[in-house]
């Protein structure tokens, strides 16, 4: 689609020449003289003004991609919007409109400016259906003899969270994992995606053991990993036998014989297992080192302004320290350490700056308003006459639009945005109606004219 502008053509100037056959030589060379200096004198036509400009498609869905062409002439600048900016005089663009919009193109020269502008319609992409969450878990073997164990198998389809109860919490979507209860139990896993949630069980029995004579408590514990940065987690696992009772210090207590805990010990520490019973005591330890870090990183962010109308840019600023990767989002991905980058929202935004370093993640947000345009008042007055003799009365009309607060004077005020007042003015007056809004304010007039008696 292309549109073109043009402007009008300036008439080329005659010059009559007289005949000089019949004259003298020295006449005939003043003649000659004053048409070479009319010929000099004659304005110059300025070069004509114009603009194209075309697109591959004006109708899209969303999330393609098309191509803006233009071409001007005799211009010294060219200037696309929204969110293109200057252009060489000819070239093309692709863009990616997320929304319906229009593309105008101005370009300015010596005799002034031209415009051409494209409407490109954007037609949202259809979202994909969910699909509802699948899961199978079986024990292998289902039955086993206490302190003996058994493999979980489990597989999902269409999750984003998979868990697993008593006791394992969140895994992958597809796994297995060997167990060691110490009496019957039903593990349930339990998967959650967009399509919604399903669940499948399995039993797995455990046959007691007989009593044999008291042995003595054995006890295993393991950190994984063992070495870490501060704020990092840890896991610890452990199991113990012939126990009553296991404790793990510090800072965690009485637990079950066979388990596992998440912890985040701010420095090295080592924690010890102790497991107690009928054939005495039993413990074991596991040293964790916290290994120190540089500084924290920080990342600040500043937009100028934070309000804006809509079409027009803000300056996004951001400064990080001791990060390795800083990114903006939404829309701009991955930036440099410190720097400024101009954006034009369609509509109000949060822009979130996250930085990431060896000593963890910092993140900061700043909100862009793109405050709409609002549409100024506009209001109309007559008087019915605008003619009177002293002592008649006269009926006022008005109506107003896109007005909070409507006021007549002189000596009537405040009144609705539509009505009417008969009034009786006793010498001739001007009504001033006076509309305010948002957008605005507007004001109307009418000249009463109130004749004297004869």
């Amino acid at each position: 689609m292309e549109t073109p502008s043009t402007e009008p053509q300036e008439p080329v100037r005659e010059i009559p020449l007289a005949p000089v056959a019949a004259r003298a030589p020295a006449r005939m060379a003043a003649w000659v003289a004053a048409i070479i200096i009319s010929l000099l004198h004659l304005p110059t036509r300025p070069p004509v003004l114009g603009i194209a400009l075309q697109t591959s498609s004006s109708a899209i869905t969303s999330g393609e991609a098309i191509e803006i062409k233009w071409e001007a002439r005799n211009a010294n600048q060219v200037r696309i919007e929204p969110g293109i900016g200057e252009v060489p005089v000819t070239g093309s663009r692709k863009v990616t409109p997320t929304e319906s919009v229009s593309f105008v193109a101005t370009a300015a020269g010596t005799s002034g400016t031209v415009s051409a502008k494209i409407d490109i319609l954007v037609t949202p992409a259809p979202a994909p259906a969910a699909v509802n969450p699948s899961v199978a878990v079986v024990a292998k073997p289902e039955r086993i003899k206490s302190g003996q164990s058994a493999v979980l198998e489990w597989n999902t389809q269409n999750a984003d969270q998979v868990a697993i109860e008593p006791g394992i919490g969140e895994v992958p979507a597809t796994g297995s994992r060997t167990v060691n209860p110490t009496e019957s139990v039903s593990y349930v896993v339990t998967a959650k995606g967009p399509g919604g949630t399903a669940s499948a069980k399995a039993d797995l029995v455990v046959e007691p053991a007989p009593t044999p004579a008291a042995a003595a408590p054995a006890v295993a514990l393991v950190a994984k990993p063992e070495k870490i940065k501060p704020g990092q987690p840890i896991q610890l696992e452990w199991k113990a036998q012939h126990a009553d009772e296991v404790r793990i210090e510090p800072d965690i207590g009485e637990v079950k014989a066979t388990g596992s805990r998440k912890v985040t010990p701010a420095k090295s520490v080592s924690y010890v297992a102790t497991a107690k019973g009928p054939g005495g005591t039993a413990s074991a330890k596991v040293d964790i080192v916290v290994e120190p870090v540089a500084g924290l990183p920080t990342v600040a962010l500043v937009a100028k302004p934070q309000k804006v109308k809509s079409g027009q840019p803000a300056q996004l600023e951001w400064k990080a320290q001791h990060a390795d990767e800083v990114r903006i989002e939404p829309d701009i991905g991955e930036v440099k350490a410190t720097g400024s980058r101009k954006v034009t929202p369609t509509k109000s935004v949060s822009y979130v700056a996250t930085a990431k370093g060896p000593g963890g993640t910092a993140s900061a947000k700043v909100d862009i308003v793109v405050e709409p345009e609002l549409a100024p008042p506009t209001v109309e007055l007559v008087a019915k006459p605008e003619k009177i003799k002293s002592g008649q009365p006269i009926q006022l009309e008005w109506k107003a639009q896109n007005a909070s607060q409507v006021r007549i004077e002189p000596g009537i005020g405040d009144v609705p945005k539509t009505g009417s007042r008969t009034v009786t003015p006793t010498a001739s007056v001007s009504y001033v109606v006076t509309a305010t809004g948002p957008g605005g304010t507007a004001s109307a007039k009418v000249d009463i004219v109130v004749e004297p008696d004869q």
